[in-house]
């Protein structure tokens, strides 16, 4: 399989490898070059790290959620402008690999390796499945449905819960295993799947998180000023330690906007989805963006034709199934209520006193609700370091 991209940050950050196949994944360091020259696109470019295509390269396995996923990718015509790497997928699941220039990672991609009689389809311009997942059955235990997790706006994605549990509660990560097939062991603790670190101090985390794929950055927030606070859950992302809310302006600055949301640029750089698909706009559901947060209404998407089970609900007309995976906190270190909720991100980004959407789909369980005759969707604003599940959307989809 060939992976020779055309678009002008080369290829995709999610590549689709069936069981027993390799694929050719080309241009990737004119990708690396291209977003280390332009950045996100509105702060200008990152530090200069002497990018350069005549340098010798190498590839590592940063991460894998099972033992033999992928095989070490191999550089091909390394030190020149023709430099592509082949990766091969050995058994169902994921990974992340990672390009290296004098042992620092300049770029990575996730490999989803998939088997060959289960590969992710299509239903009405979505992918059928969760970003990640290994299969779309919805009424199944079996946590290989949940897929991955997402911190909004970055590429690369951090496992989710290793079971769903019908509980209001906290559990572990699947294991993560190195090239070798060694389980990485967790540096701070070895419920949350990989390492933390806040990013207190920090105005612009971009290039950190780009040369540190498998760390989960965590937003501090402004809690104490009501003025700047979104509800219950704190303004906190990834890229800053602190998002401002302008009044005059009625957003939110400090923060970049532009990671997912591509508007008429088309599909952007940091886009976690593969070729063909995107991350979806509150109006692919149906929804008006510029409805309140916080606001509990039947999203004209979901709501309308669903179907209820144990582990999530289906709607055909907008791709299928919606898993209750729960979420990783903004802190990074556990994951919550798997089996009880879903929390979808959008690539909507947020108005007045709110950073940005998420879709969340409760199901199971809310304070004044039937769980079985009252199953409803809620808009809310979460801060951009919990980690959530992404469902793909067609690129042209109007």
């Amino acid at each position: 399989m060939e992976n020779d991209e055309t678009a002008p940050y080369g290829p995709f950050n999610c590549l689709i490898v069936p069981v027993g196949q390799t694929i050719e994944v080309h241009s990737a360091f004119r990708k690396a070059r291209g977003v280390w020259l332009h950045g996100d696109g509105v702060s200008g470019p990152l530090e200069d790290t002497g990018l350069s295509a005549t340098a010798t390269k190498s590839m590592s396995i940063i991460w894998q959620d099972g033992i033999g996923v992928v095989t070490t990718p191999v550089i091909h015509n390394n030190g020149t402008e023709q430099a592509y790497f082949t990766v091969k997928g050995n058994a169902a699941g994921n990974a992340v690999v990672g390009l290296m220039q004098e042992g620092k990672i300049i770029w990575s991609w996730h490999i989803w390796v998939v088997n060959a009689n289960d590969q992710p389809g299509d239903i009405n311009g979505w992918l059928d499945r969760n970003l990640g997942a290994l299969q779309d059955k919805i009424n199944s235990a079996n946590s290989t449905s949940m897929g991955l997790l997402y911190q909004w706006g970055r590429k690369d994605p951090f496992v989710a819960s290793n079971r769903y549990n019908s509980e209001q509660n906290t559990i572990g990560a699947k294991n993560v295993y190195d090239a070798s097939g060694t389980r990485i062991a967790d540096s701070q603790t070895t419920e949350s799947g990989s390492p933390y670190q806040s990013v207190a101090g920090i105005d612009n985390n971009l290039k950190n998180a780009i040369m540190n794929p498998f760390i989960y950055y965590g937003g501090i927030g402004i809690t104490t000023n009501p003025a700047v606070s979104v509800g219950y859950h704190p303004v906190a992302d990834w890229y800053c330690e602190n998002a401002y809310y302008v009044q005059h302006k009625g957003r939110f600055e400090g923060q970049s906007h532009n990671l997912w949301n591509g508007k008429a640029q088309g599909k952007m750089p940091f886009d976690p989805c593969p070729k063909g698909y995107r991350v979806p706009r509150m109006q692919d559901w149906g929804v008006d963006d510029s409805l309140d947060e916080n606001l509990i209404t039947p999203l004209a998407g979901i709501n309308n034709g669903h179907q209820i089970s144990n582990y999530g609900v289906t709607n055909p007309a907008y791709g299928g199934n919606y898993h209750k995976s729960g979420w990783r906190y903004l802190n990074g270190q556990y994951f919550a209520n798997p089996g009880v909720v879903g929390y979808y991100w959008s690539s909507t980004n947020g108005h007045h006193n709110r950073n940005d959407f998420n879709f969340h789909s409760r199901i199971i369980r809310h304070t004044g609700y039937n769980p079985v005759t009252e199953p409803f969707d809620v808009i809310q604003s979460y801060g951009r370091a919990h980690g959530m599940s992404v469902k793909c959307v067609a690129d042209d989809k109007d």
